[in-house]
């Protein structure tokens, strides 16, 4: 007995120094996807029933059930559609909305999950919880530690969470905040943002004793580099300074898109169909069974992306051909090789000088699934005449194009859209000149532009935007 003596130590001290074998997840988990449905100042939570000019709310991103307005009811939230995937969720999930270099930016989607707990059993969500994640009021990133963020991931692989938005190229994803919702609530019904409250150290505080699942939302935009080229931008290491992803936050009494990131939060509003909801908290949550996305039809495919170029001169215009198997293409993301970038379907895009750049697509579906597709783009200084690009965008839903031209040789220049003068302005022969037209509709259409040379027939090439 004595010869075994050592071994039993050395066992011992082993279990003693390592600690008990890692444990895997055990919490019951299932997800919803719901993709963006529309945008409004309004916040029926936190301003119920308001009708006021201007609103007090900022700008939120709406997802889920698409009726959600500063009037909605809980009678009218249930009985409204959704875009979920899965049918019986009608909730309403939002968000405040994001701008990049001060353009706003739609998010794809919004994928909510809910978690239980690793032993035991939670209650069920109640009906009609109103909730918050998040801190709207944080300072720096360290008053708003419920809320992360990460690229999602598919290429070099899954992508750390970290304390900010960082460049998500090398994992050819996009942009994606984390906000946590408190999951301790007080049993009074319904409940509302002061009846719930976060957990600490694993236990609900006094008071709170009622353990609901926890949402976790997780909210994805079109957006591939948060610092617009600004470097370091990565997940050790991006200053608040290299950050252009701002929110809506900025102010209550306005349309302001000054909002730092990590002002970042987000609402939910159970308007769920109960019973499939009880339903997934008991056979999935307190189950312990890890059930994956819940969805009404069959697996979502990716799309596939794919572009053609033509690169007369230093301007490049862009054509994007990509397709979905099984639902639409939604979001472009492009990256012109020069710190460049664009979110309009069918880009121009003006290079400083001659040489090869690698342009690269990221596509997003309807459900959020994405593809990518990169090529390289030869461009060559011009040999003389006027070179114009046009770039379009959509703040608040409303059509802008933003034009850029060098090589005209007049004092003034004559703009045209689809054949007629807009435009009649000062041109800097030495120098690149900028206008923006802004057209001010919302929906779809088709602008087809070029400069001239004042009351001449000296005009540049036709840059064509598409919405």
């Amino acid at each position: 007995m004595r010869r075994h003596l050592p071994i039993l130590l050395l066992a011992l001290l082993l279990v003693v120094v390592l600690g008990e074998p890692a444990q895997a997840d055990t919490r019951g988990s299932f997800n919803v996807v719901c993709v963006y449905s529309h945008a409004l100042q309004a916040d029926p939570i936190v301003f119920p029933g308001d009708t006021g000019t201007p609103p007090a709310s900022h700008f939120h991103d709406f997802s889920g059930n698409t009726t959600t307005n500063a009037l909605s009811t809980y009678d009218s939230m249930i009985v409204g559609p959704t875009t979920c995937r899965l049918s019986e969720d009608t909730a309403g999930y939002w968000n405040p909305s994001a701008y990049l270099g001060g353009v706003e930016v739609d998010p794809i989607r919004v994928a909510a999950y809910y978690f239980g707990i690793a032993k035991g059993s939670v209650e069920t969500i109640p009906i009609d919880l109103q909730a918050i994640g998040g801190n709207k009021s944080a300072t720096r990133r360290a008053e708003n530690p419920n809320v992360l963020w990460n690229c999602g991931g598919s290429g070099a692989g899954e992508s750390p969470w970290a304390d900010h938005p960082y460049d998500c190229t090398p994992y050819l994803a996009k942009v994606t905040a984390r906000i946590d919702f408190p999951s301790c609530w007080n049993g009074t019904a319904p409940p509302r943002p002061d009846d719930l409250a976060y957990p600490s150290g694993g236990s609900c505080p006094d008071g709170f004793s009622h353990r609901i699942p926890k949402l976790s939302s997780r909210v994805r935009w079109p957006i591939v580099d948060p610092c617009l080229g600004a470097r370091p931008c990565s997940e050790s290491d991006a200053p608040d300074e290299n950050i252009k992803l701002t929110l809506s936050t900025g102010s209550y009494a306005d349309v302001s898109n000054t909002g730092a990131y990590y002002t970042m939060h987000a609402d939910f509003w159970n308007t769920w169909n109960q019973a499939k909801l009880d339903e997934l908290v008991a056979t999935c949550i307190n189950a312990h069974e890890a059930c994956g996305e819940i969805s009404s039809g069959p697996a979502n495919q990716p799309p596939t992306a794919s572009f053609t170029s033509s690169c007369p001169g230093l301007s490049c215009g862009f054509t994007d051909t990509s397709t979905d198997p099984d639902g639409t293409v939604t979001a472009w993301g492009w990256s012109f090789g020069d710190n460049g970038a664009s979110t309009v379907q069918h880009p121009s895009h003006t290079y400083a000088s001659a040489g090869t750049y690698q342009v690269s697509l990221t596509v997003t579906d309807n459900v959020g699934a994405t593809g990518s597709t990169s090529q390289s783009v030869t461009v060559s200084a011009p040999t003389g005449g006027i070179s114009l690009t046009a770039t379009g965008r959509k703040p608040k839903g409303l059509q802008t194009v933003d034009l850029s031209w060098s090589g005209a040789g007049s004092t003034d220049v004559d703009v045209y859209r689809n054949g007629i003068i807009i435009a009649t302005l000062a041109n800097n022969a030495n120098a690149l000149n900028t206008y923006t037209d802004n057209i001010n509709k919302k929906g779809s259409g088709t602008y087809t532009y070029k400069v001239c040379e004042a009351t001449t027939s000296t005009c540049s090439n036709e840059a064509t935007v598409v919405f």
